[in-house]
């Protein structure tokens, strides 16, 4: 009788464990992305890509970097990286960030007016990150691609990529970089491999609005992920 007894107490056991379904375990760290616009710094306001361009090299964290919201940036920027001991930030924004929706909210395209764009002409990416850089913001940008390769009679041209966290190995994390309320996308005749590689740690995406991402016989990704020791937000 005992053994049966325990035979059906191991039984029950055993499709209690079973329909349980698994939880996940919540976040272990916390990104904090607050909108927090650096104060004191220089504030450089670039209204062309050649002045994007130089205000990226120039710049040292504490700045501020405004872009004309509507002006088109055409080119492959570089977001160098910069001497940062106390960590702090350089915030890349749109002229119109009081007109966007305030932190919180998600943009859409119909917000496109509003934000500056930062466009790719060729299959590069439009904004490049090199390992060791840290504490970028970016908040309120359009980016594109207008990429003239790989163009044929029944074939979109296309680019790989917008947003490129490229760490390399053995070589200093990048570190801390938020994509805020950005509107990334390809479009219905032009091909984009991949919106943002997240390669490094403390990285975020916010409140954007990734679409129209695809490219044939090839995996394509709105974010992707392959070195980083994370942590990592997607949220909104």
């Amino acid at each position: 009788m005992t053994k049966n007894l325990l035979f059906v107490f191991l039984l029950l056991f055993t499709v209690v464990g079973i329909a349980q379904p698994p939880v996940a375990q919540l976040p272990l760290t916390y990104i904090d992305t607050t909108y927090n616009l650096p104060a004191g710094g220089t504030t450089w306001a670039a209204h062309n890509a050649t002045q994007f361009a130089s205000a990226l090299r120039t710049s040292v964290p504490g700045d501020v970097i405004v872009l004309d919201a509507g002006v088109t940036y055409s080119g492959n920027f570089t977001a160098p990286v910069k001497a940062n001991p106390n960590n702090k930030w350089i915030y890349i924004i749109s002229s119109s960030m009081s007109n966007l929706p305030a932190p919180g909210t998600r943009v859409t395209p119909d917000n496109a007016n509003l934000m500056p764009k930062i466009v790719t002409p060729n299959i590069s990416y439009a904004l490049n990150l090199p390992s060791g850089a840290n504490h970028y913001r970016l908040a309120g940008l359009e980016m594109f691609t207008a990429s003239n390769y790989g163009c044929g009679t029944s074939v979109n041209c296309y680019s790989y990529g917008l947003i490129q966290l490229n760490q390399q190995q053995n070589l200093p994390l990048i570190d801390s970089v938020t994509i805020d309320r950005c509107y990334l996308h390809g479009s219905p005749t032009m091909d984009l491999r991949r919106a943002v590689s997240l390669n490094g740690s403390n990285i975020a995406v916010v409140d954007s609005y990734i679409n129209d991402v695809h490219l044939p016989d090839a995996d394509t990704q709105a974010v992707a992920e392959w070195y980083s020791p994370g942590p990592i937000k997607i949220s909104n």
